[in-house]
């Protein structure tokens, strides 16, 4: 039987200049087989829900995103995840639970998902051909979502054997904040029964535990707030020991109280309290006013100012600026930001000296119940096979579970020189590896690398919440305490230099303040659930999800219309855009800055620059988001000149996204526009179907001189110009080789002789018995698996890792040691497994060239 949880939106009285007509609600998920415990889930069909296609008793019947029409030459548009407005979901807003299945043998069923909710215009998420949902993205400054403002809520929702489902949900700024939302469960679909439990016990003053009288309620949980006579404000529940019947709290008691009554509060409410305007402007809750409050000296905190860079759209974490600045290279300070505590931390559990420093000599120690039984896992940091790795052991067994130092040999860390000797990096981590620092931000690499190691050779799900707890450690600036003393909340955040070094994730912090969130719970960062700390939610039985949108603030709202443009509208051919604000007071002031499918539209059309932001470049800008041109308002309208981004595939229609987003003044909100921009062309849709490049057939055997052939289903009749491009790290590309032109095509395949896989080739140095090359001039296109030849260097010896810099002076591990020393001779590489990419530019018989930019990304292999 199917089963459904009741949803509702209420847009809060504080709220009443947003309406339903302009509010957006998109839902998707994946139908995952959960495996139990300790185990990774099995994704599988992508669903959606659309309020139009209902079961018998009105609810949403999820559909497969396989079902949404996918590009094709009749069909050649991007196809967007639908959304629907709050009028248009009315009563049918309900969370589907999929058909119970017994847990043996395979596991159960689960629909997990986000909950996308924007304001003035839907999000665009986009899906690919394999039916993947491309979520709005914080940290992708080319997201099509760019130009929106909009947020999102995570769940996930089981069916039970009873008919009833377990629902999981949150709120997050992981990422970024959108919009002032707030969330809770409810036991009855009126929303009227809250999800609350009561218990006696008995406490003391200054302590942290609570003593029940008899047993407590099964119900309650860590994380959930506690109320009653001596507990302080904002205290929860951080460890259950449900045989002596106690609770551990976050905070102290201010007070002794016996036989007290205590009332643990689940299921919320949770979120954001404050409005949206003062949190991304300049008001007493706003994060720039918070930065502004730490003294100057301490210089972790004003780096924090470019998470507000893209207002008025969303604040940014510095998570997602470390991801879009990746890197172990980079030598921006979000990618540094954690070296010296890091050094510091593993210091602290060292016996001896190094780098001219001696250890601590310290035993690190902590406690999990992640195996179900509360165990201490204790040890100090050791060298092992190459790798210092802090070392702990469980006293009940013979398991080791090491937590790798995060810096590793053949990646340069500019400007930093790490304290303990870099080792190799593990096999199973990511390739290219991420700075150390921004394995803290995203609690990452090293500090979540429990589910990607070998199996068999550790317990997954002990190692993973060891390793959480440390990446909490170090975003709460508590990593240099005792482990002990990481559940007290009284000692997160310390801002002394002295102490913790004053490195923390001041994000983090501000979301926890008193006052800005709902019970001061927030999910500020991947780990924020550790000790109690987070928003999530999970309850069973839950008879209705409430969501309440907070206010964007005491201004009035504008409206935003944009003129469609005069004339065609040809793809990389000339627009003229305008958007005009309006309000019922005075004459709109500030700025309107245009985008066109997610793309900001630059106004340096004179002076040769792009005029858009392309793809393959590196951005202008140090932080989040390149580029941004706004256009001052004049009488309330602004005015500019852009081009039309060239299509992925040079496609014949195609559907643009145009949204102009106004900044606000002192007397309107921020709000946002848009409009669809069809584009028109001479060719016939059917003539060539660039979208998708029809089907590369990579002739030979896939190794170097290996020609490329162009398949089309369509009738081809023109020339066509291909060239090959390689990417660069993740931000560039580079031609490789020379265009190659065919003349007067009539048929398909069309053969591309002179476009072939490169051979790879460049100098390097060797050293007789290391298994380390150092690549002399550049070598763009190697990546890991390739084979090696050249003086020295063993028959069948492939690449390991590969550390590129640019201009050579790149590292190359080997899976052989040289055999010879040598110094800048020729190696070259097989070429199989590199990436490329393919560009077009097709021009039909009597019609205009239709360019495209590089196609997806292809990767040959060996054959």
């Amino acid at each position: 039987v199917q089963s459904y949880v009741p949803m509702s939106v209420t847009l809060g009285a504080s709220a009443t200049t947003i309406s339903n007509d302009d509010t957006w609600i998109a839902i998707y998920g994946e139908l995952i087989l959960n495996q139990g415990s300790g185990t990774t889930p099995v994704p599988g069909v992508t669903y959606y829900l659309d309020p139009t296609v209902l079961d018998s008793s009105n609810q949403p019947i999820p559909q497969s995103i396989a079902n949404l029409p996918v590009p094709s030459s009749s069909t050649p548009d991007q196809v967007l995840l639908p959304s629907f407005t709050l009028t248009q979901w009315g009563s049918y807003l309900a969370m589907p639970a999929p058909v119970y299945t017994p847990a043996s043998p395979n596991g159960l069923t689960q629909f997990s998902g986000r909950f996308l909710i924007s304001v003035g215009t839907p999000v665009q998420s986009q899906v690919n051909s394999a039916g993947a949902v491309s979520a709005p993205s914080a940290s992708d400054p080319f997201d099509p979502s760019t130009g929106t403002f909009c947020d999102f809520l995570e769940f996930t929702i089981q069916s039970n054997s009873d008919g009833t489902s377990n629902f999981d949900m949150d709120t997050s700024q992981v990422d970024s904040f959108g919009l002032p939302m707030q969330l809770q469960f409810f036991q009855d679909a009126a929303g009227t029964q809250a999800f609350n439990y009561t218990f006696t016990g008995t406490i003391t003053a200054a302590s942290n535990t609570i003593t029940a009288t008899g047993t407590l309620p099964a119900a309650v949980q860590i994380g959930a707030l506690i109320t009653g006579q001596g507990i302080p404000a904002s205290a929860s529940i951080v460890a259950i020991d449900s045989k002596a019947s106690t609770v551990t709290l976050s905070l102290p008691a201010s007070a002794s109280s016996s036989a007290e009554t205590f009332t643990a509060v689940l299921a919320g409410p949770v979120g954001v309290l404050a409005n949206r305007n003062d949190l991304n402007g300049s008001g007493s809750f706003s994060f720039s006013t918070f930065l502004a409050g730490f003294p100057i000296t301490n210089l972790q905190a004003p780096l924090f100012a470019a998470c507000t860079n893209p207002w008025p759209m969303r604040l940014i974490t510095p998570k997602d600026l470390s991801e879009m600045y990746n890197g172990p290279t980079y030598t921006d300070s979000f990618n540094s930001f954690f070296n010296a505590q890091i050094d510091a931390f593993f210091l602290m559990y060292y016996t001896g000296t190094i780098g001219g420093k001696t250890g601590g000599a310290n035993t690190f120690s902590l406690v999990s119940e992640a195996s179900g039984s509360s165990i201490t896992y204790s040890g100090s940091v050791v060298l092992v096979s190459g790798n210092y790795v802090l070392q702990l052991t469980d006293p009940t067994s013979t398991e080791t579970y090491n937590i790798y130092y995060p810096f590793f040999s053949g990646v340069t860390i500019q400007g930093y020189t790490p304290l303990f000797t870099p080792g190799p990096a593990p096999t199973w981590l990511p390739k290219p590896l991420e700075s150390a620092s921004q394995m803290v931000w995203g609690c990452d690499g090293v500090f979540a690398d429990s589910a990607m190691r070998p199996s068999g050779s550790f317990q997954t799900v002990v190692l993973g919440d060891l390793e959480d707890s440390i990446s909490a450690a170090f975003n709460r600036g508590i990593i240099l305490n005792g482990p002990s003393t990481w559940g007290d909340t009284s000692t997160w955040f310390d801002a002394s230099i002295t102490t913790n070094l004053g490195v923390y994730n001041y994000w983090v912090q501000y979301w926890h303040q008193q006052g800005l969130t709902a019970n001061n719970l927030a999910y500020a960062f991947p780990y924020d659930d550790k000790f109690g700390a987070s928003t999530n939610m999970q309850q069973s039985s839950v008879g209705l999800v409430a969501i309440t949108m907070g206010s964007w603030g005491s201004q009035l709202l504008p409206t935003i219309s944009i003129a469609q443009p005069a004339g065609t509208v040809n793809q990389s051919g000339n627009v003229t855009l305008t958007a005009t604000v309006t309000g019922t007071g005075a004459t709109p002031t500030g700025t309107v800055t245009f985008y066109i499918d997610g793309y900001p539209v630059s106004t340096q059309l004179s002076s040769g620059d792009n005029p858009y932001i392309v793809p393959g470049t590196v951005p202008s800008a140090n932080y989040y988001p390149p580029n941004l041109f706004p256009i001052e308002l004049t009488s309330g309208t602004a005015t500019q000149n852009a081009v039309c981004p060239p299509l992925s595939g040079g496609s014949a229609t195609h559907t643009y996204t145009v949204t102009a987003v106004y900044s606000g003044d002192t007397n309107y909100l921020p709000y946002v526009g848009s409009i669809p921009l069809q584009l028109v062309s001479t060719v016939p849709p059917n003539s060539f179907n660039l979208p998708s490049f029809g089907d590369l057939v990579l002739g030979g055997s896939f190794d170097t001189g290996s020609t490329i052939s162009l398949q089309d289903s369509g009738t081809i009749d023109g020339s066509v110009e291909i060239s090959l491009w390689q990417p660069i790290g993740t931000t560039q590309l580079q031609q490789v080789g020379a265009t190659v032109t065919v003349p007067n095509v009539t048929a398909n395949p069309v053969p591309i002789a002179g476009c072939t896989i490169p051979a790879l080739s460049f100098t390097g140095t060797t050293t007789n018995g290391s298994a380390t090359l150092t690549a002399v001039s550049s070598c763009n296109g190697l990546t890991v698996g390739q084979v090696l030849t050249g003086p020295g260097i063993p028959d069948k010896t492939t690449i390991v890792s590969y550390a590129p810099q640019t201009g050579g002076a790149s590292t190359i591990s080997m899976s052989n040691e040289a055999t010879s020393s040598t110094t800048g001779a020729t190696i070259s590489s097989n070429g199989i497994l590199a990436t490329y990419q393919l560009q077009a530019v097709y021009t039909p018989s009597g019609g205009q060239p239709q360019a495209a930019l590089p196609s997806s990304d292809f990767t040959p292999v060996a054959g």
